[in-house]
């Protein structure tokens, strides 16, 4: 996932060790920061240091805490299930951190070297865009938006667009009243019939 983020997630090997690398970075910095706060030797830090800290060590946490059960989840599916763009705004947090912790360190030439670094990386990942998995998304569900908007069979599409559109299960489309939902939203004229 972290790799995704910075946009390395088409080269399997080095997209696995760069993610493992910045989760690395993500919980030693954790570590270390935890480790400051808990630490009683060292001289107690100002109020707003303590808190810049303690802000820092959350956005982190939470991540990994997401990431881990993220990988959980997923593992059934196989290492591309951890590719879906949907989970890169959870990772947000985390990088967000990071750039707190390289800010807030006290050694100017290490702070700006460090900084350079991270944001040549984080520029590179926003131009980065997966045009041909955006490109398959699009197709599949004007594919299905064409078939039931002629057939109005929500199990007829799925098959002709090759993925279903709600949900694997059709127990669980029943049980969510797809039908009726889309039935509601024909005769409102919204959404898929819009410009019906």
């Amino acid at each position: 996932m972290f790799a995704n983020f910075f946009g390395i997630a088409h080269f399997p090997l080095s997209a696995q060790l760069i993610g493992t690398m910045i989760m690395a970075v993500l919980l030693v910095v954790a570590a270390t920061l935890i480790w400051w706060l808990l630490e009683k030797k060292r001289p107690t830090f100002e109020p707003q240091d303590r808190n810049r800290l303690l802000i820092i060590v959350c956005l982190i946490a939470y991540t990994l805490l997401f990431c881990l059960n993220t990988a959980y989840g997923r593992l059934c599916l196989g290492l591309h299930a951890a590719l879906q763009s949907r989970y890169v705004i959870y990772l947000v947090p985390a990088v967000l951190g990071l750039y707190f912790f390289l800010v807030g360190l006290r050694h100017s030439v290490t702070r700006n070297l460090l900084l350079s670094g991270f944001l040549i990386a984080v520029v590179a990942a926003s131009l980065h865009r997966d045009r041909i998995a955006m490109g398959v998304n699009r197709d599949i569900k004007q594919t299905w938006k064409k078939c039931y908007l002629q057939s109005e069979n929500i199990t007829e599409c799925d098959k002709v667009a090759g993925f279903p559109i709600y949900s694997p299960s059709p127990q669980q489309i029943q049980r969510s009243h797809l039908q009726y939902k889309l039935e509601y939203l024909k005769k409102t004229r919204q959404n898929l019939y819009l410009d019906q």
